[in-house]
């Protein structure tokens, strides 16, 4: 194979993926470490004793259940109350929505308006209130024509 590090890559990208077509609770990531820890252990033996296509077969499996594992952790990476957890909250992000918070970047002029990052604190939606947390950036577009 000219390119392993490529299979390697494509393999832990697929195992990422997975994590967002199956819901893994938290005892499907401990199992998608432990599967990703034998099949990694698994492939260095064989390698070892000089079997080199199960062995990469091995390795591939487990560097998709490393990407799974990875992938669970990335979404376990922010609170249950960040702004990227809108919908969870049960906010309809199609409605309009009020926002509280604090501008935290000097609004700049770009091309298409103003830029600028507000962090969030509480946003209503239909009468009801959710405390969050994280930033939103705003683009202010600019209609002038």
């Amino acid at each position: 194979m000219k390119s392993p590090l490529a299979a390697l890559a494509s393999f832990f990208a697929a195992g990422i993926y997975v994590t967002h077509v199956i819901n893994l609770d938290a005892t499907g990531f401990a199992l998608w470490v432990v599967v990703a820890s034998a099949c990694l252990l698994a492939g260095c033996v064989l390698l070892r004793i000089g079997w080199r296509h199960a062995s990469f077969a091995l390795v591939l499996a487990g560097f998709l259940a490393a990407g799974a594992a990875a992938g669970r952790l990335f979404d376990q990476r922010f609170p249950p109350n960040h702004v990227s957890h809108l919908e969870d909250l049960g906010v309809d992000l199609s409605d309009p929505l009020r926002l509280e918070g604090r501008i935290v970047t000097t609004p700049f002029r770009t091309s298409y308006g103003l830029q600028f990052d507000v962090e969030a604190q509480r946003i209503e939606s239909h009468r009801q209130t959710h405390e969050v947390t994280g930033r939103i950036r705003f683009r202010l577009l600019n209609y002038d024509e």
